[in-house]
């Protein structure tokens, strides 16, 4: 899944914000999806806490692989911090789920 597609808000007429909001990425349990972090060359994103996900996700900045099983199963929540270079506060955190499901029987 590319988070970009989703994670993009025009703010102004050339200003946008990197904000996940509502998006709820769901998934199968023994699935593999990837996860792509956006580019905004007045942003950067200091960093990614998947917190209890960490167990399924792996890789490095900007592209992670999710792989969940069975014992994943339920709503995760991930959280990132992004610097704004053209915003004061020039930091904000935003976040986003992802929801393990059970593969139909």
């Amino acid at each position: 899944m590319n988070v970009k597609e989703k994670s993009i808000v025009t703010i102004g007429p050339s200003t946008a914000l990197i904000t996940f909001g509502n998006v709820l990425v769901s998934i199968e349990e023994s699935k593999s999806f990837s996860l792509d972090f956006p580019y905004e060359p007045s942003q950067s994103i200091l960093s990614v806490d998947f917190g209890d996900a960490s167990s399924f996700v792996q890789g490095a900045f900007p592209t992670y692989l999710a792989s969940p099983l069975s014992t994943h199963e339920g709503n995760h929540i991930v959280i990132v911090t992004v610097k704004d270079l053209l915003r004061s506060p020039s930091q904000y955190m935003s976040s986003f789920q992802i929801q393990v499901q059970k593969s139909p029987a």
